[in-house]
């Protein structure tokens, strides 16, 4: 009779490179996209993901901080921001319309954009409808 040892029962973090972030990322931008800013969660967020609460807080801090990671990704402010703000000073608005438009039409940021703006467009009509 032979004695075998029984393998160990692994816990923790699965073997490979991790794409935890980035599923959290995607579900942050699905979130606020159908829900909004206001009504989208953290708890939330970490369900879409299918990964715990405080793994969002532990990647992110805050709900703000997951927006500002999710629309990040698209947006490239480190890169573009310095590109937009050279060059005609008169022709920056222009600069920035087509910045917002290429993330808009051109990026997973795009949904999240126009929740953002139809929350406040909301926020900025609704003290007028009483």
């Amino acid at each position: 009779m032979s004695s075998s040892t029984p393998k160990p029962v692994r816990t923790g973090r699965r073997p490979g490179p991790s794409t935890t972030r980035e599923d959290i990322l995607a579900a942050a931008r699905a979130s606020f996209a159908e829900h909004g800013y206001d009504k989208a969660s953290v708890r939330g967020i970490a369900a879409r993901a299918g990964v715990d609460p405080a793994l969002v807080h532990r990647y992110f801090g805050s709900k703000d901080s997951v927006l500002v990671a999710a629309l990040s990704v698209d947006m490239r402010p480190a890169e573009r921001i310095p590109d937009l703000m050279a060059g005609d000073p008169d022709a920056l608005g222009e600069r920035l319309v087509g910045y917002f438009l290429s993330v808009w039409e051109g990026s997973e940021s795009g949904e999240v954009l126009v929740a953002m703006l139809r929350a406040a467009a909301t926020a900025l009509v609704r003290p007028h409808l009483s």
